[in-house]
């Protein structure tokens, strides 16, 4: 039979032994890692939108600036919320927080994002096919940007999105599937993403000209209620580049005419709509261009003698 001494010795062993098994689950927990292409995708959105000037970006990058902060600490960066095991992204919230630059297609790494946040910052280009991946995505907030292009149709796999949740009017997007642009009105807060997209007119057509000008006309946008105009450009070369003329007064306007022209010269047109800063978007928004259209300017006419 164990002494006294001899229990007590036994008990503080496996109270030891206990103790660090604890000490060596909560070292695990502490320096637990999100997948290694999950903190890539965090990585590449940094150095995508300027993430050095963002406006909170707390614990991306060690002390001393020079590097992103160790893997397992990804879960204690500004906006990235985990899993409660610290073992998957699940929110990324970078709301007004000045990125800017474009969407990168590792984003569609984190597969099990629930939350994308990134309205209200100066986003501009395409959004990425990837994105499609994120197949566990209820909530998708890309509102008050500068995106533009046409939306790719793998967001027509986001099928966990919480109808009325999500967000992604104040750009310059579009989408010509009917069957996409249905799903994303059901998931678009209020109904209807499209009628706040800086989209560019349709039916744009070269119409009289002169010796140094070339009449354009086109149908306007739907989004007519803010401010901005249509800015014509030509070229002598098809598909540019092209240089800016002039731009139209409203969004209401259907024409321009561009001056200066040299004569005798054959001529390509394109047309972008501009949307001016708003309460609701506080970037100036331009469209993708119209389709082009060509027209060759008269030649001078030498005047008459007569006598």
């Amino acid at each position: 039979m164990a002494t006294w001494p001899q229990r007590t010795r036994q008990f503080l062993s496996m109270m030891g032994i206990a103790a660090a098994l604890s000490l060596s689950a909560l070292v695990r927990e502490a320096t637990a890692a999100i997948p290694a292409g999950e903190r890539q995708a965090l990585i590449d959105l940094y150095n995508a939108t300027g993430g050095a000037s963002w406006t909170t970006s707390t614990n991306w990058r060690n002390a001393g600036n020079t590097d992103f902060n160790d893997p397992g600490t990804e879960c204690t960066w500004y906006g990235v919320t985990c899993d409660g095991t610290g073992a998957t992204v699940q929110q990324l919230n970078l709301y007004a927080d000045h990125l800017a630059g474009g969407l990168t297609a590792s984003l569609g790494s984190l597969t099990n994002l629930q939350s994308l946040q990134l309205g209200n910052n100066q986003l501009a280009g395409p959004i990425p096919t990837a994105l499609g991946s994120l197949a566990n995505l209820t909530r998708l907030y890309l509102f008050a940007n500068m995106l533009s292009g046409a939306l790719p149709t793998s967001l027509e796999s986001l099928t966990q999105l919480i109808a009325g949740q999500s967000d992604i009017r104040y750009n310059a997007l579009y989408s010509t599937d009917a069957t996409l642009t249905s799903f994303l009105n059901g998931a678009q807060q209020g109904g209807n993403w499209q009628s706040t997209q800086t989209i560019a007119p349709t039916g744009v057509a070269a119409g009289s000209t002169t010796s140094t000008s070339v009449a354009l006309s086109w149908t306007p946008i739907a989004y007519t209620g803010d401010t901005g105009g249509y800015r014509a450009y030509y070229s002598t070369i098809s598909g540019g580049p092209y240089t800016s003329d002039g731009i139209t007064a409203n969004k209401s306007a259907s024409s321009i005419v561009v001056n200066g022209l040299i004569p005798s010269t054959p001529y390509y047109f394109v047309v972008r709509t501009v949307t001016n800063p708003t309460t609701a978007n506080q970037n100036t928004v331009t469209s993708d261009p119209s389709a082009e259209v060509q027209a060759t300017t008269v030649s001078c006419t030498a005047p008459t003698i007569t006598g």
